[in-house]
């Protein structure tokens, strides 16, 4: 496989459709899609390579919450008090780390959200159909 020149392209898109113009972009395989808002580059330590992999992983992590947030019953005000704010050790995060794959989740979560979408499209068709008859 031959090495070709990359360029840095920034992109931008409205919040309703970000996550549609990276799916399309990450599927279309010639592009890698990284999300560098909030994070200072100029502080970080690791190399170009790790870091890119790090805030890839941290969108997929935060791609698949919103996803899944989606199903999940919505705790009251005060059970949310009560919990408290959520807290894991250097240690935990590493140990889930290796435990649970990242990229599956968000693999699997794409599908569902996929299988979703086309279910509501051919829901619309149908419901066109009918109404038409």
């Amino acid at each position: 496989m031959a090495i070709s020149r990359m360029l840095k392209i920034q992109l931008f898109a409205h919040n309703s459709i970000k996550e549609e113009v990276k799916r399309f972009l990450r599927e279309l395989g010639v592009v890698e899609v990284v999300a560098v808002s909030g994070v200072d580059e100029d502080n970080m330590v690791m190399g170009g390579e790790e870091a890119a992999d790090i805030l890839e992983k941290k969108e997929q992590i935060e791609n698949s919450i919103s996803f899944l947030e989606r199903f999940v019953e919505k705790p009251s005000f005060f059970e949310k008090l009560s919990r408290g704010p959520l807290s894991a050790s250097d240690d935990e995060i590493e140990e889930l780390n290796r435990e649970i794959s990242v990229v599956e989740i968000w693999g699997e979560c794409g599908k569902i959200d996929d299988r979703i979408r086309r279910s509501k499209e051919e829901l619309a068709k149908s419901k066109e159909m009918v109404s038409s008859l």
